[in-house]
Order: structure tokens, then C-alpha cells, then sequence
């Protein structure tokens, strides 16, 4: 049996991100702190997951650990799930005033610069001429409120398989 022999303290509530842990004490005296879903998932299935699994909670609350509200899957596909994307959005030049998709991951990008911002340019030899107008002297530089992403999750293959 899982950690049949081993002292369970917990479960603690984890400073940095308000998370559930646990603390195992194994006969030979080490000590492990674990996520305290793993530790159930692990209970539940009498195994120990492989290295590569993470414990998943279906409806995102990460305080309920009831075992129906976890399941195993791999880390890789947990990361592709729980990363937030952006989707493309219409902008429009501010050097030549032409309307383009700028994608989800540059927009993002283009969003981490301090409040004052230039613009979006449809290309680089429009963001150049601007440039080259403000060292001239033939423009005055403008502000642009930045483009608020609209956001998205990728569905997860349950999902997917649910329509």
C-alpha cells in the first residue's frame, strides 16, 4: 500500500500561492513535502504517478480536492491547458493608417512596453519612416493606448469530445 507506514502532517495551506501541501515522514526519518491532490490521487490509485503526471483539477478550483474533481494527466498537456492565449486582433497603422491583424503572441509582446507607446505599425518599413519622421523633426511623436487582449483557453480533449 501507498505510504502505508508513513506519518502524514497536514494538509498545510502553502504561503506562496494559498495551495495544499502535505509533509510524509518515512520509517528511515526522511521527510517529503508533497501536494496534498497528488498525495490523494496516489492514495486512491495505490501507486505512486510517474514522474512526468500532475494531478489536474476539472473545474479549475484548486481547493477542491474531492477525488471526482482530479485526474492524472502529463505536466506538458497540464501546461498546454492551463495557458492563457491571446487572439488576434485588428489594429491599424499608425504610420500609414492601414488596418491589419496583429497576432495574439506579438500583441502581447508589444503590450509589456511602458505606458508610452508609439503605435502598431502594419510593418517595418512603416515603424521605420515614423521613426525617421520624429528624427527629422516632420512629426511629433503620439500616444496609443494599447490594444487590451481578448483571451482564451485551449479546451481540453474531454471537452473537445463532449461537442
Amino acid at each position: 500500500m501507498v505510504y502505508e507506514n508513513c506519518k502524514f502532517y497536514g494538509p498545510y495551506s502553502s504561503k506562496r500561492d494559498n495551495r495544499l501541501r502535505c509533509v510524509l515522514v518515512y520509517p528511515n526519518g526522511k521527510k517529503q513535502t508533497l501536494s496534498y491532490p497528488k498525495y490523494l490521487m496516489e492514495v486512491h490509485l495505490d501507486k505512486y504517478l510517474e514522474e512526468d503526471d500532475t494531478i489536474d483539477h476539472i473545474d479549475g478550483n484548486f481547493l477542491n480536492n474531492e477525488i471526482t474533481n482530479l485526474r492524472v494527466i502529463k505536466r506538458k498537456q497540464h501546461c498546454y491547458e492551463d495557458a492563457v492565449r491571446n487572439k488576434d486582433m485588428i489594429a491599424i497603422c499608425n504610420y500609414c493608417g492601414k488596418e491589419f491583424i496583429i497576432s495574439g503572441n506579438k500583441l502581447h509582446n508589444r503590450n509589456r512596453r511602458d505606458k508610452k507607446q508609439s503605435g502598431y505599425f502594419c510593418s517595418k518599413q512603416c515603424a521605420g519612416k515614423y521613426g525617421r519622421e520624429i528624427q527629422l523633426g516632420l512629426i511629433k511623436p503620439t500616444i496609443t493606448d494599447k490594444i487590451v487582449p481578448d483571451t482564451y483557453k485551449v479546451k481540453s480533449a474531454q471537452e473537445c469530445d463532449k461537442q
